[in-house]
C-alpha cells in the first residue's frame, strides 16, 4: 500500500509539474471553464436519470389524472434536461478542441525552448538522454497524455466522483 501511495504521489507531482510548465495561461482558463461545464453537465445528466424515476412512480399510481400529470412531468423533465445536457456536452467538446489546439503549439514551443536552453557540451555529454529522438519521444508521450486527459480523463474521473457525491448528498 505504501509503494502504491508513493507512486500515486509521483504521478500527481508529475501532472502538477506538467500543468505548471507546459500549459499556457489561456489554456488554463479554458480548462477551468471546460471542467466547470463538464461538472454541470454531469449533474444535469444525473437529474435527467432521476426524472425517469418520476415516470416509473407515475406508472404505479392507480388514479388516471394524477398518473397522467406525473407521467407528463417526468417526460418533460427527461426531455428538458436531455436538451440541456446535450448543449453542455457540445460546449465541453468545443472547449476541449480549443484547449487542445491552443496548447499543442505551446507544448512544442516550450519543449524546444527547454531543449535549446542547454549548452552544446551538455548535449554532447548527455548524448543518450538529451538527443533529438529522445526529445521527440517525450514530446509525443506528453501529447498522448494530454490527449488522454482531455478526452477521457476528466470524464472518467467525473463519472466516478459525481455519482458518489450524489449518493452522499441523498
Amino acid at each position: 500500500m505504501g509503494s502504491y501511495l508513493t507512486e500515486l504521489r509521483e504521478v500527481r507531482d508529475l501532472l502538477v509539474w506538467c500543468w505548471q510548465e507546459f500549459i499556457h495561461e489561456d489554456s488554463k482558463k479554458i480548462a477551468r471553464i471546460m471542467l466547470f461545464t463538464q461538472v454541470a453537465a454531469g449533474i444535469v445528466n444525473m437529474i435527467r436519470v432521476w426524472s425517469i424515476s418520476i415516470v416509473f412512480n407515475a406508472l404505479t399510481i392507480t388514479a388516471f389524472t394524477p398518473a397522467f400529470i406525473e407521467l407528463c412531468k417526468g417526460l418533460f423533465l427527461f426531455w428538458f434536461f436531455g436538451t440541456v445536457a446535450s448543449y453542455m456536452n457540445l460546449k465541453v467538446a468545443e472547449k476541449r478542441e480549443k484547449l487542445f489546439a491552443v496548447n499543442t503549439g505551446y507544448v512544442d514551443k516550450k519543449v524546444m525552448n527547454m531543449f535549446l536552453a542547454h549548452s552544446l557540451s551538455m548535449h554532447i555529454s548527455e548524448d543518450t538522454n538529451l538527443n533529438e529522438s529522445t526529445i521527440r519521444k517525450g514530446n509525443e508521450y506528453l501529447s498522448k497524455i494530454q490527449w488522454i486527459l482531455l478526452f477521457q480523463g476528466f470524464e472518467a474521473i467525473l463519472a466516478l466522483i459525481l455519482p458518489f457525491g450524489a449518493i452522499a448528498v441523498l
